[in-house]
């Protein structure tokens, strides 16, 4: 990105926001029928099948990308020195089968090598046939670079189908860019179809073959050497379960994979459960990819993913890596699925791309391999290498992929629209939980200084949803350092909270206010409550085991129990995994079965407690992927800003880079400026303006009150812009020295939101925004919330032209929202 005074980006520009959700336009046919050949090709092992009388053309063979209406260099289509509109441009070898909608009459085009600016023209001989029933009814001279077009035209005879077929001949196919111009048919009543406006089929599908691996006795799984059974049952009229149940030739392990197709979106969802179904112990299951298949593209292919909550200034910060031919990607994350990278990405073909989620809460791993024609990707759990019991199971990731067409975002807001509907926590009415507004506070103070704080918000008429009490609340009395320890008694403090906690809960709900508790379920130590009356159930004498149904049940009662008893509305879980070592000939076995154990930990919260909100926390925003992501909101997305020690470029940042796959997370203020508060609009917002003061007025006498009720209440004018569409309007960065700014955008209603930072270093004072995703021919009224007068453009103009930002301040920042007014 090039700075100079003024600042101009390509951007999407949204505005003032009443959207509660962007209605999500309909997929395309192509994008459908390219999800349900990826799932015929994969799970049903064949090739789509094309319907009867469609206009398509299927990819039956190609040495490279099959084009329409454009040449290989992405310019028109120029044959011998001629420019031509329409046409198709292949690589060959090529054969491409055209289905007629109905019965053809005569068949026209101009042939000839593509003279693009790419390829080597003294390496170009290929020969052009047009088969007919098995006849070739055309076939043309050798043709170069520099031959003039052939231009065959013949009666198809009444056929409704035909193949185009390039031959790169005996040399080879090296630089054989072939053209097939102005290619049409003109039917019998008069009708003309232009083939290139044909809908391409088997284009993306990749190789046929499961769309997972694993090996089995060291064997490599093959579906066609288990014996497989196939149900489907329609959940609703958007989503179709299929079963698909494999039995090892040996009877012992029955593989069952789940898969989840939608007709409202081009999406797939699929998961593995394995399991001994016999009378002793299976062999090894070894190498458990969730994922592990081709897609096929002949461009560059991009991979967006993100970083994770590592605790630094970049957290959840957007990588763009290129792979072109022979190169590869690996990225992956330990312990937690979000500490070192978010369990995310989007593979963008340049065309067409793929969003995708590994869905799993501990180790993961992605690596991508691109060659000339396709990229493999394989997601899954490195070292896994066990066998089962008789009566055991084990799960795998669930994997979920959504296929776009077109531009990149167009794929990013169909995935978070996704995600919103399919793959997020709900409330009790069973629509999907919203991000609060919440007031984060020490839990080692007393009850009446938490009743005060209350009583704080309510008097200075500053509105709060939720209030938090975090760690130091259970145990004995101790200092404020002593709370992890502390934290292995569950019992509340009766010191702090004589009358029990549910004094200061009934209080918030009095007040109009939900009430939120911290909780470290697993943590446990010698001779401390659980731990003296279960030493047993100590993993390194720190931790409960999930994965142990025993200890888990136990959990599950006990902390349902606490939920209800402490008048919890929020259930906020911190706290590291600790996992058992696993025993000989059982790599990866206790993993898998501690998340499986939490997943249903919390399943069980949940259906216990309709209504319940959970805050998943990590240390941070250590746990975010697929799974937490369907029970829970991460409220805190990182320990960077611990000790309130707040840094709005981080909490920048965050948004940025998780708003591309996250639609739900909660960035935080410690501030009340324009800067810093505005730094901290999300989905939900957690204000840490007092967390460690006993007494607000006498330890802050002047705390800015003006301040914190403007910004607090445009937060909330602003808020439900979160969840509509999203666009990045600058390239990611944590640079002092920069800009960066983003969009949330509501179409359905023509309004959004426009986030711009001015960072402390920066001595760029204005940047253009140059916006698109709007309607060009309506009028909008665009307001910066820090200037009087709105201003108003049409939609081309502000996607052509764009809109000035300026911010006299460094640090500065700019709120502008829009709205359609005709």
């Amino acid at each position: 990105m090039k700075f100079s005074e003024t600042i101009t980006l390509t951007a999407a520009l949204a505005s003032i926001c009443a959207c509660a959700f962007a209605a999500a336009p309909a997929p395309t046919d192509s994008e459908m029928r390219g999800i349900s050949d990826w799932f015929s090709a994969k799970f049903l092992g064949k090739k789509a099948e094309v319907v009867s009388g469609a206009s398509t053309i299927t990819i039956l063979e190609s040495g490279g990308p099959v084009l329409m209406n454009k040449g290989y260099d992405g310019g028109k289509i120029v044959i011998g020195g001629s420019t031509f509109d329409k046409g198709i441009c292949c690589t060959a070898p090529c054969k491409l089968l055209v289905k007629l909608p109905k019965p053809g009459g005569t068949f026209s085009s101009i042939c000839g090598a593509d003279n693009d600016s790419v390829t080597a023209a003294d390496k170009t001989t290929m020969k052009y046939r047009v088969i007919v029933n098995g006849e070739t009814k055309y076939e043309s001279k050798v043709m170069n670079w520099a031959t003039p077009g052939e231009f065959p035209k013949f009666d198809l005879g009444g056929a409704t189908e035909f193949i185009l077929e390039v031959d790169p001949l005996e040399d080879g196919n090296t630089c054989d860019i072939a053209d097939w111009a102005e290619a049409a048919v003109l039917f019998p009543d008069g009708e003309q179809h232009f083939l290139s406006g044909y809908d391409v089929v088997g284009g993306s599908a990749g190789d046929i073959g499961a769309a997972f691996s694993f090996k089995y006795g060291g064997k490599a799984f093959d579906p066609k050497e288990w014996n497989e059974t196939h149900s489907a049952r329609r959940l609703d009229e958007n989503r179709t379960k299929h079963t698909f149940l494999y039995t090892s030739p040996d009877g012992l392990l029955e593989v069952e994979c789940n898969a989840l197709e939608y007709k409202n979106f081009p999406a797939l969802e699929w998961i593995l459960n394995f399991r001994n179904v016999g009378g002793k112990n299976t062999a090894r299951i070894s190498g458990i990819n969730a994922m592990d298949a081709s897609f096929n593209t002949y461009n560059k292919t991009t991979v967006y993913h993100a970083g994770g909550g590592g605790n630094r200034e970049d957290d959840f910060g957007v990588t763009a890596d290129v792979l072109d031919a022979g190169s590869d990607l690996k990225f992956g994350s330990r312990g937690m699925s979000s500490v070192t990278a978010l369990p995310f990405f989007t593979m963008d073909n340049g065309d067409d791309g793929i969003v995708a989620a590994v869905g799993w809460s501990g180790n993961w791993d992605a690596v991508f391999a691109k060659t000339a024609s396709k990229v493999n990707v394989t997601a899954g759990m490195p070292n896994t290498d066990m066998y089962l019991a008789p009566g055991e199971s084990v799960r795998s990731p669930r994997m979920l992929i959504l296929r776009y067409e077109g531009d990149r975002f167009r794929g990013q807001n169909m995935w978070r629209r996704m995600i919103m509907k399919y793959y997020s926590p709900k409330d009790a009415e069973g629509n999907m939980l919203r991000g609060p507004v919440t007031d984060g506070n020490w839990g080692s103070f007393p009850a009446s200084e938490q009743m005060g704080k209350i009583d704080w918000w309510v008097k200075n008429n500053l509105n709060l949803e939720v209030y938090w009490i975090d760690a130091g609340w259970s145990g004995v009395t101790g200092p404020m350092e002593m709370w992890p320890e502390n934290a292995a008694n569950r019992v509340v403090n009766p010191e702090l909270y004589p009358n029990g906690m549910k004094e200061v809960s009934d209080y918030a709900h009095k007040n109009g206010m939900k009430f939120l508790l911290w909780t470290w379920p697993h943590r446990a130590l010698p001779g401390v409550e659980i731990g003296k009356e279960h030493p047993e159930w100590l993993v390194n004498n720190e931790a409960l085991d999930h994965g142990d149904p025993v200890v888990n049940d136990w959990m599950k009662r006990y902390f349902s129990d606490m939920v209800k008893k402490n008048g919890m509305d929020w259930y906020r879980q911190d706290g590291h995994p600790i996992i058992p070592a696993d025993k000989p000939g059982k790599t990866g076995y206790n993993e898998i079965k501690y998340f499986e154990g939490m997943y249903d930990y919390w399943d069980y919260l949940l259906k216990d407690n309709p209504g319940l909100g959970i805050d998943n926390c990590a240390g941070g925003g250590r746990k975010i992927d697929l799974e937490t992501g369907m029970r829970s909101i991460s409220l805190w997305r990182s320990d960077y800003q611990v000790p309130n020690d707040f840094d709005p470029i981080g909490m920048q940042g965050q948004t940025y880079g998780l708003s591309n796959w996250v639609p739900l997370s909660g960035a935080c203020s410690a501030r009340t400026d324009a800067y810093g508060m505005r730094s901290g609009y999300s989905p939900a917002l957690c204000i840490n303006w007092h967390v460690y003061q006993h007494d607000i007025e006498k330890e802050s006498p002047n705390f800015d009150y003006a301040s914190a009720k403007k910004y607090l209440d445009e937060y909330y004018s602003v808020r439900d812009c979160f969840y509509g569409d999203y666009y990045p309007l600058t390239d990611y960065n944590a640079d002092h020295t920069l800009w960066i700014a983003y969009q949330f955008d509501c179409p359905e209603n023509g309004t959004g939101l426009i986030q711009a930072f001015r960072r402390e270093k920066s001595d760029y004072t204005a940047m253009t925004l140059i916006l698109k995703g709007l309607d060009e021919g309506s009028l909008y009224e665009v307001r910066n919330h820090d200037l009087k007068k709105p201003v108003k453009m049409t939609g081309k103009a502000l996607m052509t032209e764009g809109i000035a930002v300026s911010i006299n301040e460094k640090p500065g920042a700019a709120v502008l929202t829009y709205k359609k007014v005709k």
